[in-house]
């Protein structure tokens, strides 16, 4: 693996936890006992349903992309051709 995957991997990463943190503390700031051990766990469930909602997002607009990529031709081919 080279080091721009390891990269994106990280940045990738932590911005779905930045993601999954604010979807908690914004479930959090409505909560009526925001310390409540229920409600924690229902703020976390909220984070981490927004952060699933982002990749779906992510996923079906590269899918969107890649249905109209065109593939490229090999050197090999531009010079038996030309």
């Amino acid at each position: 693996m080279n080091t721009l995957q390891q990269v994106s991997g990280a940045i990738g990463t932590a911005l779905y936890i930045i993601i999954m943190s604010g979807g908690q503390k914004q479930y959090l700031s409505g909560a009526s006992d925001p310390q409540a051990p229920a409600e924690i766990e229902k703020g976390l469930a909220a984070g981490i349903n927004n952060a699933f909602w982002f990749g779906v997002i992510i996923a079906l607009v590269a899918l969107v992309l890649g249905l109209f990529l065109r593939k490229g031709k090999s050197p090999e081919h531009e010079q038996a051709a030309g």
